[in-house]
Order: structure tokens, then sequence, then C-alpha cells
């Protein structure tokens, strides 16, 4: 019994530091701004959709823009083929990288969900251990992409520093995040 209350003293109540209504609010600012941002580039992106539908069939040009799109999703995005190309550990980075912080998004969604109170949750929790994967993953993937810039000189003379410093910061706020967490 002495085992569990140590166990709970040891778990963060982050409401106390910062109420998770003020992430909430958060989440919704950025929720528009992501919305806003996708109406701009639908937007941009206009006469590009338009010119499918140029002097054709509605039906065939509604197929071939979701066939278009579907693979550029699949082949550009979910498996990021065009970095495979290139070179294979910019690839394994860059994919680790993405998928992590997907996976730090859903986790951080299902916390929401599964715990709107915001409570500290045990280690063994499914949305923590979903976390703390997608956080493992962003973590290897900085970390190939830090030591490639400082060990590769051709990477190193290529990088500017806004991409280094971004870099850097997203380590160092996952890292601090990781040990916060755990």
């Amino acid at each position: 019994y002495s085992s569990c209350i140590c166990r709970l003293q040891l778990m963060i109540d982050f409401n106390t530091i910062l109420p998770h209504e003020i992430i909430q609010i958060g989440g919704i600012i950025i929720l528009v701004w992501v919305i806003m941002g996708l109406v701009f580039n639908l937007i941009r992106w206009k006469p590009v959709i338009d010119s499918y539908f140029a002097g054709s069939d509605k039906t065939q040009s509604i197929t071939l823009i979701f066939k278009n799109f579907s693979l550029i999703i699949l082949r550009d995005i979910l498996l990021q083929n065009n970095l495979w190309k290139c070179n294979v550990l910019k690839w394994f980075s860059h994919f680790l990288v993405f998928w992590g912080f997907l996976i730090l998004g859903m986790s951080t969604i299902l916390n929401y969900l599964m715990n709107p109170l915001a409570l500290p949750l045990p280690l063994t929790h499914s949305v923590r251990i979903l976390g703390n994967t997608g956080g493992i993953m962003f973590m290897i993937g900085l970390t190939v992409m830090l030591s490639d810039r400082l060990l590769v000189r051709g990477v190193r003379q290529n990088t500017s520093f806004g991409d280094a410093f971004f870099i850097a910061l997203l380590f160092e706020s996952k890292i601090l995040n990781l040990f916060l967490s755990i």
C-alpha cells in the first residue's frame, strides 16, 4: 500500500502549474490557424484544380484529382519516397521525426478525450505508452539530424543557421518534455 502512495506522489499534476483550460484555448487557436492556412492554400491552388476540369468530364476529373491526391499522400507524405531516393539516412531521420510527431499528436488527442481533467496518468497507461513511443521516435530522428549536421561537412555547410537552430530547439524542448513526462 505504501508503494502505491509513493508512486502517486512522484506523478506531477501539471494542472497546478498551468490550468488545462489555457491549453485547450491554445489548441483551439492553433486549430483555427490551421483551418485558415488550408483555406488560403485551397484558394491559391484553385487555378490548378480548375485546370483539371477544363474541357473534360467532371466525374473523370474528380477521379483523376482523387487518384493524384491519394498517390501524393501515400508516396510523398506517408512514405516520403522523395527522400528515400536522395539519401537513406536523411529519409530515416525525417521519417522518424514525422511519424514521431504524428504519434505525439495522436496521443495528445487521446489524452484529451480519455482524460479531460488532465490528471496524471501512470507510465503503464496506453496513452502514455503511445506518447512515449512517439517521443522516442521523434528524439531518435532529431538526434540523427543533429549528428548529421555536426559530423558531415557537406551537410553542415549546406545547413542554414535557421534550420540548425530550429532542429536544436525541437531537440531541447523534447528533452525537457521527456524528463517531465517520465
